[in-house]
């Protein structure tokens, strides 16, 4: 059983949703992972986030985020942190 949760403490899934307009003029990304849902032991102080990425980045264009993100390691430096709460559904009903 321990090994069985080292397993779904290690995996990732990702999970990233771009928007643009046609030329990539205005773009925006946006992207999290299972760990940046979880309420405990989440690396932003405030809690569960996604993350966002945009046009408005220096040196950052649609096709280079994209490409990152593809490539199944994204270090998107700077990305804004949008944080969301889940209501209070009480204790697991058994």
């Amino acid at each position: 059983m321990r090994k069985w949760y080292q397993l779904l403490g290690e995996r990732r899934y990702l999970v990233g949703h771009i928007f643009y307009l046609p030329d990539h003029s205005n773009w925006q990304f946006f992207y999290f992972d299972n760990r940046d849902l979880w309420q405990y032991e989440n690396h932003f102080k405030g809690g569960p986030h996604v993350h966002l990425i945009n046009h408005l980045w220096p040196n950052r264009t649609a096709e280079s985020v994209w490409n990152e993100f593809r490539n199944g390691n994204p270090d998107m430096n700077g990305a804004e942190h949008i944080r969301f709460d889940r209501p209070y559904e009480g204790p697991p009903k058994i």
